[in-house]
């Protein structure tokens, strides 16, 4: 361990670690349907839809066919006055993700997210009638020519479309509907998030110091488990009896109140590993315990006390509130000691003087 010890800070004195962004939530992601092919063909085709409500008009097909174009030596017409398919049916029972077609045009588009390209390109282009027409494969990445192998379609990314519709919107915000703006620009960064998301200098970062990174890793883990176990120990060393809640995890401890459950100490130790060297102690009631509360403004609490307590306990919704807390900060020799460090703490702290008062209120005297 010493050696990893050296050589792990011997690493991070120099090296300058890329930040790592964190990647905004979409409400399809929230919706945990961030990457289906049906759910986007469905919003590409409220898009396209000139007439709909969004009032972005010809914003998309124009973007579409502005791409079209770059893609391709001959020019493409297209007539604005179009319907929009979405599975549309062909000869050979395949189905055209969208279809774009007026009496003579026709967009193709085959819509593909994680799937790969296995998909009969001949029957969709023989299953459209229209004279003029042109397939396009919308994906993440782009698709080789040999692997489309039919010369009436081109690859375009659905991040290429996007950006391309962000780069011209301007010229239509103003008569646009302000919601579907934003519906707009959540799901262009849901696109993001999907096409990358793994930042490519984290890959690279990673991938050339794998060894002093995982050695790293090795040492957090030693750590992790050193602040669960002793504050795993400190229920043993605080003045009251307590029974132990056997979760284990990363942020928090639970110590019960013995035959009540739902009035606790808890001890959220997150702070220890994200930089701000904190740890919370909290007096935390739960459940049944929380209609309880005219019982609890009978309480006599004194000066020292009334400082942790925490105003919004009165008119939190939900299953648990905290009603009181402590914030400590810790230096290097109280992690090293910590189970004895707390036990101390808690000891000596007005917050354990709260929980007794709670406790005989609520659960000694009924």
């Amino acid at each position: 361990m010493e050696n990893k010890l050296t050589k792990g800070q011997l690493f991070l004195d120099a090296t300058t670690i890329p930040n790592l962004k964190s990647t905004p939530l979409t409400f399809l992601g929230i919706s945990k349907q961030p990457h289906y092919e049906n759910v986007w063909s469905n919003i590409y085709a409220f898009f396209f839809n000139v007439s709909a409500e969004h009032n972005l008009s010809d914003l998309f097909i124009s973007s579409l066919l502005q791409l079209i174009k770059n893609r391709k030596s001959e020019k493409f017409q297209f007539n604005y006055h179009f319907k929009i398919d979405t599975e549309f049916s062909t000869i050979e029972k395949g189905r055209i993700d969208l279809l774009l077609s007026n009496s003579s045009d026709a967009i193709i588009i085959e819509n593909k997210v994680y799937h790969n390209l296995n998909n009969n390109l001949r029957d969709y282009w023989q299953s459209v009638p229209q004279p003029n027409k042109q397939g396009v494969v919308l994906s993440l990445k782009t698709i080789d020519k040999n692997i489309i192998n039919n010369e009436h379609f081109i690859n375009i990314t659905h991040l290429e479309l996007l950006q391309c519709v962000i780069e011209n919107l301007s010229s239509y915000i103003l008569e646009a509907n302000d919601k579907y703006i934003i519906f707009l620009k959540d799901f262009y960064q849901n696109i993001i998030n999907i096409t990358n998301p793994m930042d490519e200098k984290i890959v690279k970062f990673y991938y050339k110091n794998q060894n002093e990174i995982n050695d790293i890793v090795k040492i957090r883990n030693s750590f992790v488990n050193h602040i669960i176990l002793e504050v795993e120990k400190t229920r043993e060393k605080i003045d009251e009896k307590l029974d132990a809640y056997n979760n284990r995890n990363e942020d928090y401890k639970y110590y019960l109140c013995p035959n009540q459950g739902n009035l606790m100490i808890t001890i959220f130790f997150k702070g220890l590993f994200d930089g701000s060297q904190t740890l919370l102690i909290v007096v935390e009631l739960q459940n049944e315990l929380l209609l309880e509360k005219e019982k609890i403004t009978k309480i006599d609490f004194d000066e020292n006390e009334k400082p942790f307590l925490q105003s919004d306990f009165y008119t939190k919704k939900g299953s648990w509130a905290h009603f009181a807390l402590q914030s400590i900060k810790l230096s290097e020799d109280d992690i090293l000691n910590l189970s004895s460090y707390l036990g101390n703490f808690i000891n000596t702290s007005p917050i354990l003087n709260i929980y007794r008062k709670l406790k005989k209120k609520l659960v000694d005297e009924n």
